[in-house]
């Protein structure tokens, strides 16, 4: 028994617990109860993953199903999916509220940020970029790496705007 529910913004960005939450979704290969989850994530309150677990449901990010008298979740699309819709999301939104000036923002807090294999990092990086990719409450998971994505995207629509 399949649940639908009606989500109308695209999700482009995730709390931490929901981003932990869809590791282990995206992680499991297979449908996972709400105490899979919590074994998985090595303790936890039963009722608060339950409840991240129903609103990742209702922002279309899990779906669940009913087994028995549980319901077991699983994600509705792949984590490359996911951090490439969320990175064409915060692009489009930043290029429309701000033009072009804040793609190119994003695509240098990105080279900052993660310069090329081949190419050293700039010697004196964007101080926003650098105390935000530095803070100490900087998490380096897949939401930054959404974002990183999301200033490639950034430099891609650049450079179709700037030929055109």
């Amino acid at each position: 028994m399949q649940e639908a529910t009606e989500h109308k913004t695209p999700v482009t960005t995730l709390g931490p617990l929901e981003t932990r939450l869809m590791d282990v979704a995206w992680t499991a290969g297979r449908s996972l109860s709400v105490q899979d989850v919590v074994d998985r994530l090595g303790g936890g309150n039963y009722k608060t993953v339950m409840t991240v677990l129903n609103r990742l449901v209702e922002k279309e990010m899990l779906a669940r199903e009913l087994d028995g008298r549980a319901y077991r979740y699983h994600p509705t699309h792949g984590r490359d999916e996911f951090l490439r819709a969320a990175a064409d999301g915060l692009v489009r939104g930043y290029v429309e509220a701000f033009g072009d000036d804040a793609a190119s923002h994003i695509a240098d807090a990105a080279r900052v940020a993660s310069p090329p294999a081949d190419k050293p990092a700039d010697p004196q990086p964007l101080p926003v970029a650098y105390r935000i990719y530095h803070s100490p409450t900087s998490r380096k998971g897949p939401l930054f790496i959404a974002g990183a994505a999301a200033a490639i995207a950034a430099v891609f629509i650049l450079s179709r705007r700037r030929k055109s």
